[in-house]
């Protein structure tokens, strides 16, 4: 039962936002679709091997992740003294105080992230990881930013489950539909607001026509 339920709103908002960032780039999505066209032919995702066999898709759902991300903070509890450096200075933060850590600031930066503000898959890709290995910018690749699940002991009990049904899912849907918005002056009409996570605000309505 938790592991269903902690499955379901954590898959609901997150294909929230990469339904939204691939109707908004439409080239994305034709190029996700000769994907899913050239591995799966018409098929579901049934198999491990074929999850592994969907890089672009994977590279979709993460970039999706580093740019709308379905929570944009984390809160601790110090369990011993830390120092944090900023701007030269250094802060005491005491053990037992309580922070929040921006999950955004280092995934919109320029300093690490080329054109952080726009949808781009391709820089999830294999060779682009590569490449940017033995660089600050290597930084993206963290698993702590792999995906909005959380990390550790305390990472989301469905994990595992919501990122599987992502993957089939996204699969089904973008092989039989073109996901397209209804009103195209609606790309960035919208404002992340604060549901049980994050939500695109109005949420942009959208056309579903049948992929020719």
């Amino acid at each position: 039962g938790p592991l269903l339920m902690a499955g379901v709103d954590t898959t609901a908002y997150v294909m929230s936002w990469l339904f939204l960032n691939l109707a908004s780039n439409p080239d994305v999505q034709s190029k996700l679709a000769n994907e899913l066209k050239s591995v799966l032919n018409g098929a579901d995702v049934t198999t491990a091997e074929q999850m592994n066999s969907l890089p672009y898709l994977k590279a979709c759902i993460r970039e999706s992740h580093r740019l709308t991300p379905t929570s944009v903070a984390n809160s601790k509890t110090l369990e011993k003294d830390l120092d944090i450096d900023v701007d030269n200075q250094t802060y005491r933060a005491k053990a037992g105080t309580r922070i929040q850590l921006n999950l955004c600031a280092i995934p919109w930066d320029e300093q690490y992230v080329d054109k952080p503000l726009e949808y781009l898959p391709e820089r999830f890709m294999k060779d682009a990881i590569e490449a940017r290995k033995g660089t600050p910018s290597e930084i993206i690749d963290h698993p702590w930013f792999d995906d909005g699940f959380g990390r550790g002991k305390r990472r989301c009990l469905g994990a595992n489950v919501a990122k599987a049904e992502i993957i089939i899912l996204a699969s089904r849907l973008i092989q039989d539909w073109e996901i397209t918005l209804a009103n195209p002056t609606q790309k960035d009409n919208w404002v992340p607001k604060q549901y049980l996570m994050l939500k695109a605000d109005p949420y942009p309505d959208m056309k579903l026509a049948p992929r020719q």
